[in-house]
């Protein structure tokens, strides 16, 4: 019922639960725009069926996200990372879906296992991404935002380029891209 609770906007008498999510995919939790299949489509669509309302999605900006959500104009917005400056319109539960986050590093990086541990390295993000703080706790650690709209093709070309020592990925992605055996975008030693 914790789905339910997230329902106090004014959408609740339209009986319309509202769906943000960036203008980018995360397969397979959800396509590019403009679709929007995927995971998240199918598992809120239940919910929201459930509890007697229709689903729609809306796919904007990870910031304007934020800022309708606190306006009431989103209800939620899946897989979000928390964040403390968030907590006054958004809270976090579980929804049965399991993932991990992955340090997804160029070829002649040593594998990585504790953070504290890395060397100096240059942590790319998307503009507005959850990493921000990281050197707060990581001081070898420097963020560099290299756009909008990085999804995992994208995150691999620009490591492969060398603009990011290190990106971080969800398990279920990388996963997901590694079992497929036409993908041109994952190389030999991901």
């Amino acid at each position: 019922m914790l789905l339910g609770a997230i329902v106090t906007s004014a959408h609740a008498d339209d009986n319309v639960l509202v769906m943000g999510y960036p203008e980018r995919d995360k397969i397979p939790m959800i396509a590019d725009v403009p679709s929007h299949e995927g995971i998240f489509k199918d598992l809120y669509t239940a919910a929201a069926a459930r509890l007697g309302m229709k689903l729609e999605i809306v796919r904007k900006p990870k910031k304007r996200i934020y800022a309708e959500m606190a306006e009431g104009k989103i209800d939620f917005y899946p897989a979000a990372a928390y964040a403390a400056d968030r907590t006054e319109f958004m809270f976090w539960f579980p929804n049965g879906l399991q993932t991990q986050e992955m340090c997804v590093t160029g070829k002649a990086v040593p594998l990585i296992t504790d953070l504290a541990k890395a060397p100096a390295m240059r942590v790319g993000q998307e503009i507005g991404g959850s990493k921000a703080d990281l050197p707060k706790t990581h001081p070898q650690l420097r963020i560099v935002e290299l756009g909008t709209k990085i999804d995992f093709e994208m995150l691999m070309q620009l490591i492969t380029a060398g603009r990011s020592d290190l990106m971080f990925a969800d398990k279920e992605v990388i996963e997901y891209h590694k079992a497929q055996k036409t993908s041109r975008i994952l190389p030999t030693w991901v």
